[in-house]
This record gives structure tokens, sequence and C-alpha cells, in this order.
């Protein structure tokens, strides 16, 4: 692999130095060269040589689904769903396209389960906080002013406790 690297790098130097920059053969270098990046987990650089394939042929979905996998080890799911779509209407029978679109938007799915769950327990503990002084008057067993003051400290709140 290692290898193919240095024979892509030095046919896109000479495709630069000839201003080959639109041509389609350069964008097919990018895109192998991209294919490398991806086998040696050089995420950045592959993403980087599929939206360079993109400047030159916008419509290819093999750099769209290239640079999908990237950007999905990168953490850019809603960029990975976007290449990924792209690249399926492009072309709608590419099985690879459409399990890794399948995989995403399940990824996607529950992201955005956990991300309610999270917040909404963000708020329950946040009213928890704000009334707490109510609810511990309300159970005898927590009458006791220490106990309040260590409830307090351990949401790091600087209060003066009163008794109920």
């Amino acid at each position: 692999m290692k290898l193919a690297l240095i024979y892509f790098n030095k046919c896109i130097e000479l495709c630069l130095k000839y201003n080959l920059n639109h041509d389609k053969r350069l964008a097919v270098i990018y895109r192998n060269r991209s294919l490398i990046y991806l086998q040696l987990n050089e995420y950045q650089l592959a993403c980087n040589d599929c939206t360079s394939a993109l400047s030159i042929e916008s419509n290819c979905p093999i750099a769209l689904y290239r640079r999908a996998l990237a950007l999905k080890f990168l953490g850019d799911h809603s960029g990975c769903l976007k290449d990924l779509q792209k690249a399926y209407n492009l072309n709608p029978n590419n099985n690879r396209i459409i399990e890794e679109l399948k995989k995403m938007q399940n990824t996607l799915v529950q992201t955005d389960v956990s991300f309610f769950l999270y917040n909404n327990l963000i708020i329950y503990v946040e009213v928890i906080i704000r009334n707490l002084d109510r609810l511990l008057c309300f159970w005898a067993c927590f009458t006791d002013l220490s106990v309040k003051a260590r409830c307090y400290q351990i949401v790091k709140e600087d209060r003066h406790v009163q008794l109920c």
C-alpha cells in the first residue's frame, strides 16, 4: 500500500505540474488514493482526496461513497448521510451504498433517541435540584441539616440550607 501511495502522489504531482487540474484522470487518481488512505485509517486525507475528485467530477458516486466512509469515521454523521444519499441517487443499484446508507440511517436514529433521552434526563435532574429543599422536606429521613447540606455539596451548589 505504501508503494501505491508513492505512485499516486507522483501521478498527482505530474498532473498538477502540467496543468491537468480538471482532467478526469486526475479525479480517478484522487479517488484511488482515497481508497489507500481509507485502508491506512487516514480518514481526513481520504476525505480531502474525495473532495478534490468531486471538484473535478461533482456527480461521482464512488467519490461520494468513499468520502461518506471517511466522514463516518471522522464523526460527521450528517455529512456522511448527505453524501450517501447523493451517491444513492446517482447509483441506486449499488449494494455497498445501499448497505452503508441503511447503517447510517440506523446510527442517526439511535443517536437521536439517545440525545433525546439524555436531554430529558438533564431537565429532570435540574428540576429536582431546583426543588431539592421542598423534596427533602417531604421525607422525614432527610430533615437532618447535614444530609441536605451534603446533597447541595454533591451538585456543587453553594446554598445556605434552611430547615423546613
